[in-house]
């Protein structure tokens, strides 16, 4: 079996990460590769066969404490062979000492668990399509420049990691 050759994914190939998680039915956000690539370039991995890229998955260390496993897929015709395991160790070694989270399947906990990692909740997720509507609901309101400390506030009790400092979001300009 040929040696995977892993190392740091190059900003220009995140559209090979995003088509591939599109392509396993994921949603990926419109702009999150590109904002946690900036809060972390060293943190995205490729594992490459003769030069060619058959697995990805990154390791965004948030702060000294945190960090999240994510954008993990290895090529259909490339899985089972090692190789996710070879990138996930790689990816761990990077996150170091810290709290590590992922998004998980849920069909593959006990794998998580074979590699360390410890279950904390489940996430169920849903899906439907809404129809548009004029009625908005009178406690929705547009984020403003004079809200973002409030919703900056919120996010701190949810996500244990800083991340207007991380993603810059002090100075993000809205609108």
């Amino acid at each position: 079996m040929p040696k995977l050759h892993i190392r740091t994914m190059k900003q220009q190939w995140l559209s090979i990460a995003i088509n591939w998680a599109k392509s396993e039915g994921w949603d990926p956000g419109l702009h999150d590769a590109e904002l946690l690539y900036k809060a972390d370039p060293n943190g995205f991995f490729v594992g490459e066969i003769n030069k060619k890229i058959v697995a990805v998955g990154s390791s965004v260390n948030y702060d000294a404490h945190f960090a999240f496993c994510g954008l993990y897929i290895v090529a259909p015709e490339h899985r089972g062979k090692g190789y996710g395991l070879a990138l996930t160790k790689h990816r761990l070694k990077y996150c170091g000492e810290r709290n590590i989270g992922i998004d998980g399947v849920l069909e593959n906990m006990e794998i998580y668990k074979n590699i360390g990692y410890v279950p904390y909740y489940k996430n169920y997720r849903y899906q439907s399509n809404a129809k548009q509507t004029s009625n908005l609901n009178k406690n929705t309101q547009e984020i403003s420049k004079d809200s973002l400390a409030q919703v900056l506030d919120y996010d701190k009790q949810c996500f244990p990691a800083n991340k207007d400092k991380v993603f810059g979001i002090t100075t993000f300009e809205i609108g």
